[in-house]
């Protein structure tokens, strides 16, 4: 069993002789003494395990190892690999760490709990088998890998604690399929496909009140949440309060781009509630939370301020490739009005010339409703016309995106300083089965947003998710 030998990180699952058992303290990372093992019989020899491996069953190929002393469940080491024993299907590898001598061939085999057949083989079939082992564990998470897409439509059959191994979600992503179905729509329209959630910060309602709480609708009730993605905060927030229907109205939501982010403020609690403050080019932003979640609202304006540039620091950002989206008339045929969006779409266009329009909405004239709105999108501007009304607004200018994504009418309002000083908000409503093409327009809206508000010369190009 000598020579030069081949090494295999091990990690111990069953300590055979006396010795301290050790764990990790919760937070601190250090360790401690958690019992001890006495006497008994020890052959010089614990049990252990190849890490990252398959031993053929999907289980982690077993190893045995010689050691001066024993060590505790769950030690790593790195071992000088000596052979192994193949019994049938399966195969123990027999491994040594900081000893001379090693335990004569019986002992080995009573340990390592192989068949008084089992063949040895020496350490460069050892080795070999180690690595194929090891191939076996690799092929089989990349079958299983995730590689994109959303969270909660990760494939069926994975529990949660197996996926967060096996894909590149976090937790807040898996925490998303246990939000009502009225939150998941939203993000689904919200959300790029290979965005990624960082953080979320639930608030539930609040039951009952106080009658006079109840009375002057000093408090919001409503179901609440702030999700921090790699591209955008979200504020999503029912719309209405609970206990008023038993139907599902949907949510509101708000967003943020981060690349618009100039300053993050964390406002102690008042009024029993915490406050979120946003601050853009635009203007600010603010946010409600309970204040029992002050630690969660810490976590949330930390990890913001990641996304803050410094004057001492140079934050690259990413460059959103803008696909365009050709205007599509089949919606506005439905109500009759063709020609009448065809020639408010094309008056708009020719009120950002010579930029190019990436994108058009048209909300037509329907019963209650008597205005049409439309408007087109470009990489700096964005044009609205409502009621015979035309805006045209610099992207860089705003503070959020305002959105009701309703059953029953969808609304999209732009806030920001430049916006704020006319008589009402820009925006429009539009009809509720229309949000399939909203929800595009709004996509590309918000990377619109980023690009224009990034103005650092270090951006770095990526490709942005289409449709």
């Amino acid at each position: 069993m000598g020579g030069t030998h081949h090494t295999a990180l091990l990690e111990i699952e069953e300590a055979l002789g006396p010795g301290i058992e050790i764990a990790l303290e919760p937070g601190g990372g250090r360790v401690r003494a958690v019992g001890a093992r006495r006497g008994g019989l020890w052959l010089g020899l614990d049990r252990a395990s190849l890490v990252d491996s398959d031993g053929g069953s999907g289980t982690p190929m077993a190893a045995v190892v010689a050691l001066p002393a024993s060590t505790f469940a769950g030690c790593r080491l790195e071992a000088d690999l000596l052979g192994g024993f193949v019994d049938g299907p399966r195969t123990v590898l027999v491994a040594s760490y900081g000893i001379g001598a090693v335990p004569s061939g019986p002992l080995l085999r009573t340990v390592a709990r192989v068949a008084p057949g089992a063949r040895w083989v020496d350490e460069q079939a050892a080795n070999r088998i180690a690595h194929e082992a090891r191939a076996r564990y690799r092929a089989r998470r990349s079958e299983l890998r995730v590689l994109g897409g959303r969270a909660w439509r990760a494939p069926a059959g994975l529990d949660v604690d197996t996926r967060r191994f096996v894909t590149p979600h976090s937790r807040a992503e898996y925490a998303l399929e246990r939000l009502p179905p009225r939150f998941v729509r939203g993000l689904e329209g919200l959300l790029d496909d290979d965005e990624r959630v960082i953080y979320a910060v639930g608030r539930p309602p609040a039951a009952g009140g106080s009658l006079v709480e109840r009375a002057r609708q000093t408090r919001d009730r409503r179901a609440a949440l702030l999700l921090l993605t790699d591209r955008q905060l979200i504020w999503m927030i029912d719309h209405v309060p609970p206990d008023r229907y038993l139907l599902d109205w949907g949510v509101d939501a708000r967003l943020v781009a981060l690349e618009a982010l100039s300053g993050v403020t964390l406002r102690p609690p008042h009024r029993r509630l915490v406050e979120i403050e946003i601050a853009t080019r635009g203007g600010t932003t603010r946010f409600e939370l309970p204040a029992e979640l002050i630690d969660e609202a810490e976590v949330m304006s930390d990890l913001l301020r990641r996304f803050v540039p410094e004057e001492s620091r140079l934050l690259p950002v990413r460059r959103y490739v803008l696909a365009a989206i050709p205007f599509d008339i089949e919606p506005a045929s439905r109500f009759g009005q063709a020609s009448e969006a065809s020639e408010l779409v094309a008056a708009l266009e020719e009120s950002v010339a010579p930029e190019p329009v990436l994108a058009a909405f048209y909300s037509p004239r329907r019963e209650r409703v008597r205005e049409v709105a439309a408007a087109v999108v470009t990489s700096s501007r964005l044009a609205v016309s409502r009621d015979q009304e035309r805006r045209a607004l610099r992207l860089e200018d705003l503070a959020d995106i305002s959105l009701a994504l309703s059953p029953l009418v969808g609304r999209l309002e732009l806030h920001g300083s430049a916006v704020g000083r006319a008589s009402r908000p820009a925006g429009f409503t539009y009809p509720a089965p229309l949000a399939q093409w909203a929800t595009p327009f709004i996509r590309l809206l918000r990377r619109a947003w980023a690009n224009a508000a990034a103005a650092s010369p270090w951006a770095v190009e990526t490709e942005a998710s289409r449709g």
